[in-house]
């Protein structure tokens, strides 16, 4: 006998511990009989039929009740409905998101798996990468994840799993690039109020040879990448990627995007904040070319710039007249461009 016992036992270990069962699988009668039950904090039998009318002091006492651990299953049920419903979406509730998580691991990979829910994993992402950035420390988020990708859980949730851990590295990323960042929306001074004129003839025979820079992902490239973003654009007000280059360690280029605008910040070798149109061009000498557009891809004007010795100086800003950017071409002579608005023009910038 002692054969297949040993078996059986086995194959119990190997199965996903059981979810937590969801309190909207629970009839009217069993529901009643949950909040009625003797164990049942008042306060916590109350909020099933007037949560929205408690008052704030009532809510955060409720907080700390359903936050607690419970053996009791049903229970449990009740205080993760109510913890979902009270839960702040903005991140500042990581630590309980961490201990709910480390207590009821296959209830949240069960309930994001669901597709009325699946958005949500992204969110508790956001939440527990805010906690490493403003905490200073990765243990409890980490001891968190080391437990959801077990293989027990890995087998049946690999893809919540994946989006859990995926997505808290791509907000933390996001979250430390914004805590060093002073965007300057203040437009530059104009020192040009056009660029030099070229025919058309001129603009077609040149061959550019710079691409504008531009992060290893962007937004659109994978759903997980997407729905982060929009967790930090919501809840920190952009979503900040680092650009690579060849300008050296002392330099930094971020791209920005919230829900107005993209832009490019530089952190140059001196500290200075330079924050740029998403347009840049970058070229191999330390040239800096940045075309301004508003939501029409109407051109408004052109930064121009060098680096030296990992310091941007930007020496002009021109106008570029009011027209629809039709194309652009950069090469090691400048920046070239095609404009449209009642018929083409055509310039070259430099420095």
């Amino acid at each position: 006998m002692r054969r297949p016992l040993l078996v059986v036992l086995l194959v119990i270990a190997m199965l996903p511990a059981a979810a937590q069962r969801p309190w909207s699988e629970y009839d009217v009668r069993q529901r009643e009989r949950i909040a009625g039950a003797r164990n049942t904090p008042d306060l916590v039998r109350r909020a099933v039929d007037s949560l929205e009318v408690m008052s704030p002091a009532e809510r955060a006492e409720l907080w700390d009740v359903v936050t607690s651990p419970t053996g009791d299953r049903q229970l449990a049920s009740l205080y993760l409905y109510l913890y979902e419903t009270l839960r702040p979406a903005n991140g500042t509730a990581a630590e309980d998101d961490i201990a709910m998580l480390r207590s009821y691991p296959a209830y949240f990979l069960e309930h994001w798996s669901d597709e009325l829910h699946r958005y949500d994993v992204y969110n508790y992402a956001y939440a527990l990468a805010r906690h490493n950035v403003t905490e200073g420390t990765h243990g409890d988020t980490n001891g968190v994840l080391r437990k959801v990708a077990r293989r027990r859980y890995a087998r049946r949730y690999g893809a919540v799993v994946a989006a859990l851990s995926g997505g808290v590295d791509i907000a933390e990323s996001s979250l430390r690039l914004s805590s060093t960042l002073f965007a300057d929306a203040t437009e530059p001074e104009i020192t040009e109020r056009m660029p030099r004129a070229i025919t058309a003839a001129e603009y077609s025979a040149v061959r550019g040879s710079v691409e504008p820079i531009s992060a290893a992902r962007v937004l659109g490239d994978d759903d997980l990448l997407s729905h982060i973003a929009a967790e930090c654009i919501a809840w920190d007000g952009c979503y900040n990627v680092a650009i690579d280059h060849n300008l050296g360690r002392r330099v930094t280029i971020v791209r920005s995007v919230s829900t107005t605008s993209t832009s490019i910040t530089i952190i140059d070798a001196e500290g200075n904040h330079h924050t740029l149109p998403e347009r840049v061009y970058l070229l191999p000498g330390g040239a800096l070319y940045a075309i301004s557009l508003d939501r029409e891809s109407r051109a408004e004007y052109v930064v121009a710039g060098r680096f030296v010795d990992g310091v941007l100086n930007v020496s002009s800003t021109a106008v570029v007249g009011d027209g629809v950017l039709r194309g652009a071409k950069c090469t090691d002579a400048g920046l070239y461009l095609h404009i449209e608005d009642r018929g083409s023009r055509y310039y070259v910038i430099t420095i």
